[in-house]
């Protein structure tokens, strides 16, 4: 994670997360640890940030549901109505970030394909990276590289990348484009592999196109952020491994009762039972501490109980560190 000003000049980076996590959550653990020195903007200033963050304050996030890339505004047109021509100015400043990673990468190809280097030297090795890209940056040099990316309407990084960041995305020209590599990229197969459906863009293809490229690379794992009948249909009879999502909206009415958690259950999974494989229940994208967050444990609970019917077998609980709850269960 890496804050950059309006020269390219990486001001502040976090590096050496062991694992997976979203964008939010590295931010979020970095600013509760003071150790980290992060520098929280005064009250008049704020940090432009991707979708992937919460818009709060000093952290200014895009609009939702409407166009903030701006590759969607080359491709779709001209903004319209005022969110859209606000996305449009917003991206254009916040793509600096972009071209800044941009240049880091074509200057040192290593960060594209590390050596397997002790995790703490592969950590120098970002860092020293950085720092020679500042350094070149801060003498005025005259570079090819920095030159190339001067234009802030260049557009570096896949405009999609940023959704969900415990994933890496896959760059190509094909439907593959609108789903993410969820997490292990040094997995022995593709079973291993599992995929967020994301949707949070315009003009996405039908669920039967997104779950096509799964079956033919045989991708063996997705999540679902929400129940979504088309692509629990298109689903059927795949084996893939569905980690299902419940959408926060929903949170306080299934903490409130156990008949509508009940009914919850009924109208999102019981239909597919047969020949949809659920591995994974996921209660709470996001929300810890924010809004809705005092529904997960209730709803936890809840679905707790109704995992325990005759038809499911328990395979284990856990709760993880990060806004996710999952619940573990298998066919008998």
């Amino acid at each position: 994670m890496a804050l950059c000003d309006f020269d390219m000049i990486f001001r502040y980076v976090v590096v050496g997360w062991e694992g997976t996590a979203h964008d939010s959550r590295v931010l979020t653990e970095t600013i509760r640890n003071s150790r980290n020195k992060f520098p929280i903007p005064p009250p008049d200033k704020y940090y432009l940030v991707d979708a992937a963050y919460s818009h709060t304050r000093g952290f200014m996030a895009p609009y939702r549901h409407v166009r903030y890339w701006l590759g969607d505004f080359r491709s779709g047109g001209r903004a319209r109505g005022r969110e859209e021509i606000f996305n449009h100015a917003r991206a254009k400043l916040r793509n600096v970030i972009e071209r800044a990673f941009g240049v880091l990468k074509a200057r040192f190809p290593i960060l594209k394909r590390m050596v397997p280097y002790s995790f703490d030297t592969q950590r120098k090795i970002v860092v020293a990276c950085m720092a020679i890209h500042n350094f070149l940056r801060k003498i005025s040099v005259d570079d090819a590289l920095f030159a190339q990316y001067e234009n802030d309407e260049v557009e570096l990084e896949s405009g999609h990348s940023n959704q969900n960041h415990t994933a890496n995305a896959i760059n190509s020209s094909s439907i593959e484009d609108q789903i993410y590599v969820d997490g292990n990229a040094e997995a022995s197969n593709s079973n291993d592999i599992g995929f967020c459906y994301g949707k949070l863009e315009n003009d996405l293809p039908s669920a039967t196109d997104v779950i096509n490229p799964y079956k033919k690379y045989s991708i063996g794992k997705i999540r679902l952020f929400d129940p979504n009948d088309a692509a629990l249909n298109a689903l059927r009879g795949s084996q893939i491994d569905v980690t299902l999502g419940v959408r926060n909206e929903d949170l306080p009415n299934l903490a409130a009762s156990q008949d509508a958690a009940n009914s919850w259950f009924a109208t999102n999974m019981e239909p597919y039972l047969k020949d949809v494989v659920f591995s994974l229940i996921a209660v709470g994208n996001q929300v810890i501490p924010r809004e809705f967050c005092q529904y997960v444990l209730p709803v936890m609970q809840i679905l707790n109980n109704i995992l325990k019917l005759p038809m499911l077998r328990l395979c284990s609980i856990h709760c993880t560190r990060s806004s996710s709850y999952r619940c573990e269960l298998e066919l008998l």
